[in-house]
């Protein structure tokens, strides 16, 4: 007896742009996966800004060139955007908003769009923990900005259908902040193993010659490039150390000033970040909070091994059985530092039962039986 054929979904996504963030290359990653398993994905973005590679098969739709004037809205923009989107989706087949069997939106710019969109299967992805946020807020003495936040997540996510990419994002919106969604459920980001290690075999113009250790992320205060700055400047073995981030003023007066010029690689962003993450002997995260940070699986795939801070939230989910040994606090410059040579001189085993929870296929099976159930 022939095994019945799935019926072919209609899947709608919208987040800002793919200017190359964890979040917008999380979102490509699942556009590429429903598209693999014969579903039809439409993916709408606020602004025309693209700097990730994107597979032909993607329908990719762009609501503005440039979203500034609408930022500049407030409230009022929102509403534009959303009239915008509904339009794009009637523009498409003569459907409605209501026609797509899963609609995904990712990031609070997107969020608050959708919301007004009153979207029936519309569900939100969360990526990081927002108390952190909010908190950092609170301790540059931003109090009202941290009160708008608060504010606007509560009347974003209250009675919402939510995915969040880690259990730690998950307990962080419903206990952190006291949101109680409509219905919510943790879904790990998908990653495709082969194609990776394919991209990771790959030849790349830029790369650096004999050891290093690698940072992959862009320059913001939550990656805590100080940090981790700091902690390389104490570390005792002679290794470089290679950041895949964007080269500007700010960071390279950070190198110059604890005297690492030389040891200290500036690569900028790489489309194919990955022989360089499969060829370091170490990955370093230290970031202050996250949601489930991509590029310590991506590391982990690859055979890489990982130390992080134990931040909210991701790494403790990710880095667990043996590997849990190498969490450090955050904002310890001294224990990531010595945590890193410890790990450099140990014969780190990365079993595959640590990262099969993270394989596209326990994604794709999660987000089918959410569509089934819709």
């Amino acid at each position: 007896m022939e095994t019945p054929t799935l019926p072919k979904f209609r899947i709608g996504m919208v987040i800002t742009s793919l200017s190359g963030s964890g979040a917008e290359r999380v979102t490509l990653n699942l556009a590429e996966m429903f598209i693999q398993h014969g579903h039809i994905v439409d993916l709408f973005l606020l602004e025309n800004t693209v700097q990730l590679t994107v597979s032909h098969s993607i329908n990719i739709h762009f609501l503005t060139q440039n979203r500034r004037f609408y930022k500049w809205l407030g409230a009022l923009g929102d509403r534009l955007m959303a009239n915008k989107l509904i339009a794009c989706i009637a523009k498409l087949n003569k459907t409605s908003p209501g026609s797509y069997d899963l609609f995904l939106s990712h990031l609070p710019a997107a969020d608050k769009v959708v919301s007004l969109c009153r979207m029936p299967n519309a569900w939100y992805c969360i990526h990081t923990s927002y108390s952190g946020e909010i908190s950092e807020f609170r301790r540059l003495k931003r109090g009202f900005r941290a009160f708008r936040k608060w504010r606007l997540y509560r009347s974003l996510y209250q009675d919402k259908n939510l995915v969040a990419v880690s259990l730690g994002v998950e307990g962080d919106l419903v206990k952190n902040l006291s949101i109680k969604p409509k219905n919510i459920l943790t879904i790990y980001n998908p990653f495709q193993f082969d194609y990776l290690r394919k991209l990771a075999s790959r030849e790349i113009n830029c790369f650096p010659g004999g050891d290093f250790i690698v940072h992959a992320g862009a320059f913001r205060p939550v990656k805590r490039h100080d940090l981790l700055l700091e902690a390389f400047a104490l570390v005792k073995h002679d290794i470089k150390l290679v950041l895949l981030a964007n080269e500007c003023p700010e960071l390279v007066g950070m190198v110059n000033r604890l005297g690492l010029e030389g040891k200290v690689l500036i690569f900028g962003h790489q489309d194919n970040p990955y022989p360089i993450l499969k060829a370091a002997k170490l990955m370093v995260l230290c970031s202050d909070r996250e949601g489930l940070p991509t590029v310590i699986v991506e590391s982990l795939i690859l055979g890489t091994p990982v130390v992080s801070t134990d931040c909210p939230s991701g790494p403790a989910e990710i880095l667990t059985g043996d590997l849990e040994e190498w969490l450090v606090p955050t904002n310890n410059p001294i224990a990531l530092a010595g945590k890193i040579d410890q790990a450099l001189a140990a014969e780190i085993n990365i079993r595959d039962s640590i990262i099969e929870k993270f394989s596209s296929d326990e994604a794709y099976t999660a987000y089918k039986n959410l569509i089934i159930k819709n």
